[in-house]
């Protein structure tokens, strides 16, 4: 099946979890993640009442809790467009790749076009 929407990502964080559904008996396992829906970590400056990048959260079936192999990290992800439990139209993640760490001491360089003093010096 292919996916609506395939997207850069960053992940913050991942979490392996398994829960035994006391009603069910039955066994809960995956990988919850939080994420941030871009790739871009500019300022978002725009004359709104919010600013800065919203986080989400998200999960994926236990066969992909070997996937986040380093986090905060850039993925690349794929999404359906799904329901969510209100009826509104949401991105659900069916598929994730790792693409490399986020260099942050680059990402400044790269905005203000000076190099980063490290912490201590």
């Amino acid at each position: 099946m292919e996916a609506d929407v395939r997207k850069k990502v960053i992940v913050l964080s991942a979490n392996n979890y398994a829960i035994n559904d006391k009603d069910t008996g039955k066994m809960n396992s995956g990988v919850s993640f939080t994420y941030l829906a871009t790739d871009n970590l500019n300022p978002v400056t725009a004359n709104t009442n919010t600013k800065g990048i919203k986080h989400s959260k998200a999960s994926l079936p236990d066969t992909f809790k070997d996937v986040f192999v380093s986090v905060p990290a850039f993925y690349e992800m794929d999404f359906n467009i799904a329901p969510d439990k209100d009826g509104h139209a949401a991105l659900k993640p069916v598929d994730a790749r790792y693409i490399g760490v986020i260099k942050i001491m680059d990402a400044f360089a790269a905005a203000t076009g000076k190099e980063a003093i490290p912490a201590g010096k």
